[in-house]
């Protein structure tokens, strides 16, 4: 199974919802995980939260799902390189990860998909199809492990 990930509503603007979903080109499959203003306002003291966040949305998406996956295609508001480092972080030991990444399976392009960016907008504006809410304590416990790293990095050197 394809899958393609879209996000609605950036990270910097902290009055609305932000949803990513993904799903299948046939929409058979969808998922989705929301960020509410109250929480975009408390992660977004620091710029680079941003791009973690972003990452960990994506990673909460799929982490579950992800053997199913034959490809995954990425519409990101951040960095290729910073998002495929970000996920990498967070995949840490997961074997079929390495796979898609090593086989190039893992496209990340700037530009929305369509099917997927009309989904999440319409799950923005209707509370009954939100799937998981990304509550400020699981947050906290995924860019913990950004930090972690970044220490493990600075005693190496």
């Amino acid at each position: 199974m394809n899958v393609k990930i879209d996000v609605s509503e950036n990270l910097k603007f902290t009055d609305k919802t932000s949803i990513m979903g993904v799903a299948t080109d046939d929409g058979k499959y969808k998922k989705n995980v929301y960020l509410l203003p109250k929480v975009k306002k408390r992660i977004n003291k620091y710029a680079s939260n941003i791009e973690k966040i972003h990452s960990i949305q994506i990673y909460h998406l799929i982490k579950n799902e992800i053997k199913k996956y034959g490809s995954i295609h990425i519409c990101s508001d951040i960095s290729k390189n910073k998002l495929m480092n970000n996920l990498r972080k967070l995949f840490k030991g997961d074997s079929y990860w390495n796979i898609l990444q090593s086989e190039k399976r893992i496209k990340i392009s700037p530009v929305g998909i369509s099917f997927v960016d009309v989904y999440v907008k319409n799950a923005r504006k209707n509370k009954d199809m939100r799937d998981r809410e990304l509550k400020l304590e699981k947050l906290k416990t995924y860019l913990k492990i950004f930090d972690k790293d970044n220490r493990d990095r600075k005693s190496v050197v």
